[in-house]
């Protein structure tokens, strides 16, 4: 790929909040359908070696699911004037070389490593792997 002349086009602040939208529903969902698939699997095929302190990490991991998507909702949080105007669009989340590059090797991958079961892992061909 041959290197880009000039500088790169910049972002208005209407497109970084519908893009930072997309971005924060695409994280939502993957924390969610983590811990639901990851949880709903363990309790169907190992309800017997469930303990207290076991059942208190999963409530652990959610928290810690909740506090990073917190975080990443308020830096996104445009701000609009009284008559509706948009005054700010948040932290662009897509920026590259920035947040979300950062956030997907501390918060996605190391789930992904974790929760996934490495059966259902090998038996999906195109299944990315850290």
């Amino acid at each position: 790929m041959a290197p880009q002349k000039g500088k790169q086009g910049t972002k208005g602040q209407k497109q970084i909040v519908e893009e930072n939208k997309q971005t924060l529903k695409f994280y939502t969902i993957m924390a969610v359908s983590a811990e639901v698939i990851y949880n709903g699997l363990m309790l169907t095929f190992f309800w017997e070696s469930y303990s207290v302190l076991y059942m208190c990490l999963v409530f652990a991991s959610i928290l810690v699911y909740a506090a990073c998507l917190q975080f990443m909702w308020s830096m996104a949080k445009a701000s609009y004037s009284e008559t509706g105007q948009l005054l700010d669009g948040g932290i662009d989340l897509n920026m590259e070389a920035g947040f979300a590059e950062n956030f997907n090797v501390i918060f996605i991958k190391p789930g992904r490593r974790f929760k996934v079961p490495s059966p259902v892992q090998q038996s999906w061909p195109n299944f990315p792997r850290s």
